[in-house]
């Protein structure tokens, strides 16, 4: 397996098969990530942590507090039916 942990500063020295190995390494992790994310502010929606922080909603939370936009948070919205799914399961 290719290691992702070259420096950065190397990138335009890998080849064009390593760059695009690594590209979809990076995608994978990113779903991996985002999922995981999304299951744990589904968590801190439901423990109402966003009031005890200071903000009136979740979403309140991940733009003041998190710097999201409200056109990625609506993407992740729209995604948390399928992590509640996912968290149930896991549970």
């Amino acid at each position: 397996m290719i290691s992702l942990n070259k420096n950065i500063c190397e990138i335009h020295e890998i080849s064009n098969a390593e760059l695009t190995t690594r590209i979809s390494i990076l995608q994978s992790k990113e779903r991996s990530v985002v999922l995981k994310f999304l299951i744990h502010l589904g968590e801190f929606d439901k423990r109402g942590r966003y009031l005890k922080a200071g903000y009136s909603s979740s979403i309140d939370y991940c733009i003041r507090k998190l710097n999201l936009c409200w056109s990625s948070i609506k993407t992740k919205r729209n995604h948390e039916f399928i992590s509640g799914q996912i968290s149930g399961h896991l549970s």
